[in-house]
């Protein structure tokens, strides 16, 4: 299954140093256009402050590139797009409040959503406005067959499968322990490393939950290394990511750390020698195997923000430009007018249900699949010389 190694250069080290939002709940910046019937206005929920407002700044300015390039193009059918920030900053009752003034307020058409407790909160508000949903960040196995809601992003229902035959074959792992977010996420990473022992025969020994933003994890890390594992599986994201790594490392558990996550930060945080234990399972990302378009979204954006972007930015990037945009598109050559209610997600229902294949920054397109998930190529990454370098390549999460 795995294809040849081999070096890319994927320059993730500046990615994501983000200019900070002067104001939470604007408008997005140049991107915003003025409302009337001929806007589209879509709102971004996403986090914006605290700990995962690292993943927030990269949605963001994705999007708010995407919307700029279609309002100065004179929008799409005439229709231009305007951005509606809000921060959620990863809380479930935050998103729930930001989303009502999204849609009773603003009046969105359309949102954007990212993390997984807050997508599932606020998806049910959506679809009784019937309002689409798209989300490019978030992976909880929770999120695959909603009504509203579509993904483009590889779930953790067909990663974490890929990153356990990868763990076991080719890292020896028998005795698992896993420590996770104690949310929709990180137990939905708790359930696959554990169905995939099953099928797999490795046995979990240990299963540690904490905190979403914690520092200190020593006394779970204690009670894992005396379980005695030979691998780790962390269902956590962000600097939480790091202060795992760093933890173990400094307690002497020695052993293969796995997860679905990297950033910057993360590397601050651990140090060169910690984070030699860690491989992650992501998004591939490579503008080299792209189409042309993804190498002219990346002079834009490293233009527009002064940095490499991640492949959060362009997959925020990708439900602007190509997603809502091909919505509107279909709205208009059935004769309907996409600012009115339902009509945005009859649309990309109906596209979604003709297999329409939408223009992609992965590759030259990408379908999205009736249970609302798209086959993206995944890799597994080590960081070498402070950069990610792949180890094993997936064409497609299936």
């Amino acid at each position: 299954m795995h294809k040849a190694k081999k070096r890319i250069a994927v320059a993730l080290v500046a990615a994501f140093s983000i200019t900070t939002l002067a104001a939470c709940g604007a408008s997005g910046g140049d991107s915003a256009a003025g409302s009337g019937d001929d806007t589209i206005k879509i709102g971004v929920l996403t986090a914006l402050s605290g700990p995962s407002a690292i993943y927030g700044d990269a949605i963001t300015q994705g999007a708010r590139l995407a919307a700029e390039e279609i309002n100065a193009e004179g929008g799409v059918e005439g229709f231009r797009f305007e951005l509606i920030e809000e921060d959620h900053a990863n809380n479930p009752d935050s998103a729930v409040t930001a989303a009502q003034k999204m849609l009773t307020v603003d009046r969105a058409h359309a949102l954007l959503s990212s993390f997984t407790a807050p997508t599932l909160a606020v998806r049910p508000m959506a679809c009784e406005r019937e309002i689409p949903v798209l989300n490019g960040g978030a992976i909880g196995a929770d999120l695959i067959g909603q009504e509203c809601l579509y993904n483009t992003v590889a779930n953790t229902a067909t990663m974490y499968p890929l990153l356990m035959d990868y763990a076991v074959d080719e890292l020896d792992a028998s005795k698992v322990a896993v420590i996770a977010w104690n949310d929709e996420a990180g137990g939905a990473v708790n359930t696959e490393a554990t169905s995939s022992c099953k099928r797999l025969g490795c046995e979990v020994v240990a299963q540690e939950s904490h905190d979403v933003g914690a520092t200190d994890l020593s006394v779970q890390l204690a009670r894992i290394k005396s379980a005695k594992p030979d691998m780790l599986v962390v269902g956590s994201w962000g600097d939480d990511l790091g202060y795992i790594i760093s933890g173990a490392h400094k307690i002497g558990l020695d052993i293969p750390i796995v997860g679905s996550d990297y950033t910057p930060n993360v590397l601050t945080i651990t140090g060169p020698e910690a984070i030699k234990s860690y491989s992650a399972i992501l998004d591939r990302f490579d503008p080299s195997v792209g189409g042309p378009h993804t190498g002219e979204f990346v002079e834009a954006y490293k233009a527009k923000f002064d940095e490499e972007p991640t492949q959060f930015a362009a997959n925020y990037y990708e439900h602007v430009k190509y997603v809502y945009a091909d919505a509107v598109r279909r709205a208009v050559k059935d004769g309907k007018n996409p600012t009115e209610s339902g009509v945005l997600l009859a649309s990309i229902e109906a596209l979604v249900a003709d297999s329409h294949e939408f223009k992609s920054l992965y590759g030259e397109s990408m379908i999205i699949r009736d249970d609302g998930t798209v086959a993206k190529p995944v890799s597994i990454y080590r960081v070498e010389d402070g950069v990610l370098a792949p180890i094993a390549e997936f064409a497609g999460s299936k």
